[in-house]
C-alpha cells in the first residue's frame, strides 16, 4: 500500500491569508507563525490581532499538524476558518 501526503495545506481566515511571520524548526516539528490583522471587529487596534501557530510534525508515513489560534482582544472574536 502507498501513502501520500498533501503537497500543500492552506489556512484562510475569513477568506483571506494571514500574514506569515516565520517558520521555526523545533526538533521533529516545524512551527509556522502567522498574524491576522484584517478583521472588521478589530477597530484598528494592534492588540486585537489574531496569532495563528501551525505546528507540523513529519515522520515516516505520517504528517500531523496542530493549529493554535490566540487573540489578545478583550472580547471574543468570531472568524471563519
Amino acid at each position: 500500500s502507498r501513502s501520500r501526503a498533501p503537497s500543500a495545506a492552506e489556512l484562510l481566515v475569513d477568506g483571506r491569508r494571514p500574514e506569515h511571520i516565520a517558520p521555526i524548526s523545533e526538533g521533529a516539528d516545524t512551527r509556522f507563525t502567522s498574524l491576522f490583522r484584517d478583521a472588521s471587529w478589530m477597530s484598528g487596534s494592534p492588540d486585537r490581532m489574531i496569532r495563528i501557530d501551525r505546528v507540523r510534525r513529519v515522520s515516516p508515513g505520517r504528517v500531523e499538524e496542530t493549529i493554535t489560534i490566540e487573540s489578545a482582544a478583550p472580547e471574543p472574536a468570531e472568524l471563519q476558518l
